[in-house]
């Protein structure tokens, strides 16, 4: 299950961002297709830049969300000795942080 959670992570994200990168790698390296003007100073270069980094903060944002929410519980359950957050000990005591 493990497993299953990191691999659904790492293909959405590579699914994500291999395909702008790999139509960069095959479009620009012609300058005048980068080059072409879209709005005043700015070319589809540069506009096509700005989009592919914004893709990739975001789909890293959501890559590291999913792991924190899937696949870090998991990791912490098949941990042993590893307290649950909102366990107790044989006092009755909440765990060190406060809960």
């Amino acid at each position: 299950m493990l497993r299953q959670a990191e691999r659904r992570g790492r293909h959405g994200f590579l699914a994500v961002n291999v395909p702008p990168l790999a139509v960069s790698v095959l479009l620009f390296p012609s300058t005048e297709i980068a080059s072409a003007r879209v709005s005043g100073h700015l070319t589809l270069g540069l506009a096509w830049g700005i989009l592919q980094c914004g893709l990739f903060v975001a789909s890293a944002w959501r890559y590291e969300r999913t792991f924190t929410r899937e696949c870090a519980p998991l990791k912490q359950s098949l941990t042993p000795g590893t307290p649950r957050p909102g366990a107790t000990d044989d006092r009755g005591l909440a765990d060190g942080y406060g809960w």
